[in-house]
């Protein structure tokens, strides 16, 4: 890995906002260290992509100081770096859907702070979302008529629903399994490692025991599987 490291040109890391100060400073000090070069980043180009509108780093039982100095705009490091600003949401536009670029426009306004506030200091948001009373109600407005497509790879793959919590979504999730016809049926598998001495590359939770679900449904042609990964 070192001497990847050594010949690399350009590293890009995304999501750079979610990380600690501390984590660009141990990559500083590391990218140093290997490529024997004390400029900073070792003289390597490193492109920091993310977006300081969305999650920050999350500080366990941390004071209000530290939640500011969390962010690696507290670096001594962010003074060094040129800053490149996107203009254009290009997801919104190629989508073609007029809802999806106002529902972009309200996000962004909302985190550059241009959203209109009332008198007791409440944002005021534009209707951006439906309400609904249950998790099946839920269920038939993203996936309607699931019965009738869902051996239609490309339907099933356009909606998701979204939950900030994995326990919200282990609950949702035998809910559509169950509405699929036919036997269900759980794998279970484990990760293991060819070299004993890589095991100190890889994350605890990459060696847990992981369980996979099929659903098999039966039809007068043929026989089709479609898999569920709880990660």
């Amino acid at each position: 890995m070192d001497e990847l490291i050594k010949k690399c040109d350009l590293i890009v890391w995304d999501e750079c906002t979610l990380a600690h100060t501390r984590a660009l400073q141990a990559v500083d000090r590391t990218l140093r260290d290997i490529r024997n070069n004390n400029s900073q980043m070792g003289k390597a180009t490193v492109l920091l992509t993310g977006d300081f509108c969305q999650t920050l780093p999350v500080v366990p039982e941390a004071t209000k100081m530290d939640e500011v100095n969390a962010p690696i705009k507290s670096s001594a490091l962010w003074h060094h770096m040129q800053t490149f600003h996107l203009s254009t949401n290009m997801r919104a536009q190629l989508s073609g859907d007029r809802s999806v670029e106002e529902f972009a426009e309200i996000l962004l306004r909302l985190g550059e702070g241009r959203t209109v506030t009332d008198e007791d200091e409440y944002l005021e948001l534009d209707t951006i979302c439906n309400l609904i009373d249950s998790v099946e109600d839920l269920v038939s407005k993203v996936f309607p008529d699931l019965l009738s497509y869902y051996q239609n790879a490309d339907w099933i793959c356009e909606p998701a629903i979204m939950v900030p919590q994995n326990a919200t979504i282990k609950s949702i999730n035998p809910k559509l399994l169950n509405a699929f016809p036919g036997e269900m049926v759980t794998y279970n598998s484990i990760v293991t490692v060819i070299d004993e001495e890589e095991i100190v590359n890889y994350p605890v939770r990459v060696f847990e025991l992981t369980g996979a679900t099929r659903n098999t449904s039966l039809s007068s042609a043929e026989k089709r599987s479609s898999y569920h990964v709880s990660m």
